[in-house]
């Protein structure tokens, strides 16, 4: 009986162990599954951009411009704060025209470091002494050569349109039909003449300077380019009469057009002689290209501080208020004066971005911004000029960041801003 009573036991006790043993398999196959499918989730990552600031690359430092209530003028504020040292009287004035002049020493001061440490940040990449140095030559020689040209285009092309009026003897100024946009011509000419002819006139460009004059020359031939251009859109409107024939408006679009293939001419060389001297600036060290990226960041924010003590009017128009004096001190977005534009001025504000941060659409041209949740949203912009490694947009506000690179990138994704 006692034999028969271990034996049930025994098949008792076997199923049980049989039983945890499976269980067991179960467990550890579980285990196993969850473990594999862990490893294995992929790791989200985002691509990395680089940010810029739009205030930095607003064209030509000029002052911030708000409407008023009215609608009819503009209140130009200061982008900087300082004592001023310059003012300028109420009247009228042309686009770019000095308002007010902050005391800028200590900016000027280091925008001369900056540029001081960005060259050696140069020299220390391991440039070719030899192709650097030729390259700058030649950069005076084009920075030469571009300025004479534009000169002789001006006086023999362009200083034509601006005399006699057709059909109304003894009557200066735009000689034809400008439909409104005589006046803000006019100031456009003298702007040239009184601004930019007479600083070339008594510059002395140096290879070492090379660089700077080539850019602020780049900014000169765009203004130039702006004003023949708007000669050129004129033309076509023309009326024939006893005055003014077809032939008149023949040679007038034949003279304009010639002029405006050797602007362009000269800015397509002037942008060939910057990236000569950029390619000629170092070997494809790492590290020595970093110190160069980083000096060349440095430069560029000394530069726009710098900019940034003169106010500017933004457009061609009439202060009709200047509220600073020589002495007064101001702080940054301080109400520098009033300004109504002139009929069919352009009020909008322009900078002047990296190529690379436009992306063209069949929609149109666009900008990158990065929201909060670190996504990308689009801006919408206006176009202009485009040289070989700049664009000229319009339609920001100027306090915006926006993404230095957007090629293969679109709204909605996820990016990581690096430092620049």
């Amino acid at each position: 009986m006692s034999f028969l009573h271990s034996m049930k036991a025994f098949a008792v006790a076997r199923k049980w162990y049989a039983l945890a043993a499976v269980l067991a398999i179960i467990a550890l196959a579980a285990f196993l599954l969850r473990g594999d499918s862990g490893a294995e989730e992929p790791t989200l990552t985002h691509r990395s951009v680089e940010i810029i600031s739009v205030a930095d690359y607003a064209r030509g430092a000029l002052g911030v411009a708000v409407p008023t209530a009215n609608g009819n003028s503009f209140v130009v504020r200061s982008e900087a704060g300082g004592k001023i040292t310059r003012a300028a009287s109420e009247g009228i004035v042309a686009q770019g025209a000095l308002i007010a002049q902050m005391e800028n020493s200590a900016q000027r001061a280091a925008l001369t470091q900056a540029e001081g440490t960005y060259e050696a940040a140069v020299a220390a990449a391991g440039g070719n002494e030899t192709s650097q140095e030729s390259a700058r030559q030649d950069a005076v020689r084009t920075w030469t050569t571009a300025t004479v040209e534009a000169m002789e285009i001006l006086r023999t092309s362009i200083d034509g349109y601006f005399g006699e009026v057709r059909g109304a003897q003894g009557t200066t100024g735009f000689r034809l039909e400008a439909f409104g946009s005589a006046q803000e011509l006019n100031d456009a000419r003298n702007f040239i003449e009184n601004n930019i002819i007479e600083r070339w006139e008594t510059e002395q460009v140096t290879e070492a300077s090379a660089t700077a004059e080539l850019q602020e020359l780049d900014t000169d031939l765009a203004a130039i380019g702006s004003l023949i251009d708007r000669i050129a859109a004129l033309i076509p409107r023309q009326s024939i009469n006893n005055v003014y024939s077809e032939a008149d408006r023949s040679a007038d679009a034949a003279t304009i057009a010639a002029a405006r293939a050797v602007i362009t001419t000269q800015q397509e060389s002037v942008d060939a002689a910057r990236t000569a001297i950029t390619n000629a600036s170092g070997s494809g060290d790492a590290s020595a290209q970093a110190q160069v990226k980083q000096a060349l960041g440095a430069l560029q924010a000394a530069r726009a501080s710098y900019d940034k003590t003169t106010v500017r009017a933004p457009f061609a128009g009439t202060l009709t208020s200047v509220n600073v004096k020589i002495g007064d001190v101001i702080s940054m977005g301080s109400d520098i004066a009033i300004i109504v534009p002139n009929e069919g001025a352009e009020t909008e504000r322009s900078f002047v971005l990296p190529l690379s941060a436009v992306k063209y659409t069949p929609a149109g041209a666009l900008v990158y911004i990065v929201n909060a949740e670190g996504a990308l949203e689009s801006r919408e912009v206006e176009t202009g000029l485009v040289t070989a490694d700049s664009i000229t947009v319009m339609g920001l506000n100027g306090d915006e960041f926006v993404v230095k690179d957007v090629r293969g990138l679109k709204a909605g994704e996820k990016v990581e801003i690096t430092q620049n």
